[in-house]
């Protein structure tokens, strides 16, 4: 068993192929085709899944929560930060290097 990602403010997340998943009224819908579990996200959660349709360390996530929804930084590390600890062990969410965004 490896241990998990550390989230650092450069590290670069990518949707996982694995997960499968829909928008309905406000929320995202996640179902992890290798381990059948399902998950749910409200509107900055959703959010987060859309701006990860490309690459994104989560510190340009931070930047454009912030703008849109004056986000602030004690309530993304508490939440946001813990949305993509999450869906990167669940592994909705995978890292990619820098080579491979280029």
């Amino acid at each position: 068993m490896t241990a998990p990602t550390a989230l650092t403010a450069s590290l670069v997340l990518r949707r996982s192929d694995r997960a499968l998943w829909t928008h309905s009224g406000g929320q995202v819908f996640f179902f992890d085709t290798e381990d059948g579990v399902y998950f749910a996200t409200e509107a900055t959660g959703s959010r987060l899944w859309e701006l990860l349709a490309q690459p994104q360390t989560p510190a340009a996530l931070y930047q454009s929560l912030a703008t849109e929804y004056e986000l602030d930084a004690d309530t993304w590390a508490r939440e946001g930060l813990a949305f993509l600890q999450e869906a990167l062990a669940a592994g909705l969410l995978e890292t990619v290097t820098r080579e491979e965004v280029r």
